[in-house]
């Protein structure tokens, strides 16, 4: 008799979202909106509605992706601080004038 393969015995090309996530260890709503967004592959085989499958290979380019985003968010994040930094209010700086008098 020939035994049925099970579904450990095939190797799995994509991942439903929830094994994408604790692969990631990203959260679910986090991976279905890198799907949405585009920064994730995915596939519907049944057209919209139907479950969601991610290629195997997504875990690497989402790894590719974030080294190469991290050097450029840091730069972009001083960048923001210095923008959006405003003088402090009148009260502050006399708050601050009486603190160094103590």
């Amino acid at each position: 008799m020939d035994s049925q393969p099970t579904s450990s015995d095939i190797p799995c090309e994509f991942l439903s979202p929830l094994e994408f996530s604790l692969h990631s260890g990203l959260s679910i709503p986090t991976v279905r909106r890198y799907v949405k967004s585009g920064k994730l592959p995915a596939h519907q085989p049944n057209g919209r509605g139907s479950r969601i499958l991610i290629p195997t290979n997504a875990l690497e380019i989402l790894r590719n992706q974030q080294a190469s985003s991290t050097s450029s968010d840091s730069v972009a994040a001083s960048d923001r601080s210095r923008k959006h930094s405003r003088p402090s209010p009148d009260w502050m700086k006399k708050r601050q004038t009486t603190e160094q008098r103590k």
